[in-house]
């Protein structure tokens, strides 16, 4: 990785272009954190996908997701960087409540399950009961443990 780097250093300007445009073949589709996302987005967020294969955007109409270049390289360095001891703290991204971990963390979960409680046709108290039951659920859960402030924002956000 340091010799790929130091070659970068020292490439033509229309070499290292060149070598852009092989590591971004990949692209990551990002949609936004709220209620207003539709299920469909909501589902195909944190999607990688080939250039080749990429749908065009928007996908629907008032659609806010984004594709985003994809570098398996940080992933892979980050990776590296833990089994060697050194720690890189995780990765945010914004949202209505504030910031959520990079894959949407619980507040994914909550999004999705609220667009599928509505699709099936919940609203009002109905709804709003039904997620206070699955919010005190992941409130348990060991692998939302670190993410209770966050949960506690949607509860202030569902009163």
């Amino acid at each position: 990785m340091f010799n790929k780097l130091l070659s970068k250093i020292f490439q033509s300007p229309k070499e290292e272009e060149e070598e852009e445009e092989e590591d971004l073949l990949q692209f990551q589709l990002v949609s936004a954190m709220d209620e207003n996302t539709c299920l469909d987005c909501l589902e195909l967020d944190g999607t990688v996908y080939e250039s080749e294969t990429i749908a065009p955007m928007p996908m629907h109409q008032d659609c806010r997701c984004v594709l985003v270049p994809y570098m398996k390289e940080l992933i892979e360095l980050d990776k590296k960087a833990e089994s060697n001891g050194i720690h890189i703290p995780p990765s945010t991204r914004a949202s209505k409540i504030g910031p959520i971990p990079e894959n949407g963390g619980v507040y994914k979960f909550y999004l999705l399950e609220r667009a599928k409680a509505m699709r099936s046709g919940k609203d009002g108290k109905e709804l709003n009961s039904f997620l206070r039951g699955k919010l005190k659920n992941w409130k348990s859960e060991k692998r939302f443990q670190d993410q209770k402030k966050i949960i506690e924002n949607i509860e202030n956000n569902l009163k």
